[in-house]
């Protein structure tokens, strides 16, 4: 694709040729700018609830944290009972030799 640029500074008009690689690095520029900047709101927002109380921000931080506590709490209850279980059918096994 080419622009045709034309101004009254300019002696002559001048072409910008754009090809598919320009577009594509355009288009992932724009992309990685939208994710660094969402993550730095993120990471603000977060930081905002922390120093400052704003009871919305606050309610979702600790919905978050309590959600992720219950779910480590359950993998660890579903690691014991694994781990409990295997012990169970070692057990038998273990001392049925020692007789």
């Amino acid at each position: 694709m080419q622009i045709i640029v034309v101004d009254k500074r300019l002696a002559r008009a001048r072409t910008i040729t754009l090809t598919r690689r320009h577009a594509a690095m355009a288009l992932s520029a724009v992309v990685l700018v939208v994710l660094v900047m969402s993550g730095m709101f993120s990471f603000l927002t977060v930081r905002a609830a922390s120093l400052f109380p704003i009871p919305v921000v606050s309610d979702v931080i600790s919905f978050v944290t309590r959600d992720e506590i219950e779910r480590q709490d359950q993998r660890v209850r579903d690691n014991v009972d694994a781990l409990a279980r295997k012990l169970g059918e070692v057990q038998p096994n273990c001392c049925a030799w020692m007789r």
